[in-house]
């Protein structure tokens, strides 16, 4: 799912632990998005009020935006499966097995993903994917 709205993202999550819930046929990414909600069940509460459709989320506060989390997850995931940028699947690959848990290796490198796109936001320019690469590297 390609989308700027805020709303329409939420809803997607919602409605997909609402068809897992119900043993309903899954997409490929609704299936995803089921893996990654196992993983994180102390999420699962919270997505089901709807309320936090509309909360907006504040770093200063140390409040986790979990949808924010969850799509940094398929993100990341998106990014092995295509290995882009060039070397990624590798660096995933040595850090599970430094790591011995792939879940950690993707929240380390989830934790890079998301400053390379704070800073792309920042100054409104395109991910540096080199130096995303060469901080994945130095995990």
């Amino acid at each position: 799912m390609i989308t700027h709205d805020r709303a329409s993202l939420r809803n997607f999550y919602l409605e997909t632990l609402e068809k897992s819930k119900n043993n309903q046929i899954l997409t490929g990414l609704e299936a995803q998005v089921e893996s990654i909600l196992k993983m994180h069940p102390e999420y699962l509460k919270a997505i089901e009020d709807p309320s936090i459709l509309e909360k907006d989320f504040s770093v200063e506060l140390g409040e986790i935006n979990p949808f924010l989390h969850l799509s940094l997850h398929l993100g990341l995931r998106e990014q092995l499966n295509t290995n882009r940028p060039q070397g990624i699947a590798l660096v995933y690959q040595k850090l599970i097995l430094k790591l011995k848990d792939p879940h950690e290796a993707e929240h380390r490198m989830m934790d890079i993903l998301a400053e390379i796109l704070w800073i792309s936001q920042k100054y409104q320019t395109m991910p540096d994917e080199r130096i995303y690469l060469e901080k994945l590297q130095a995990i």
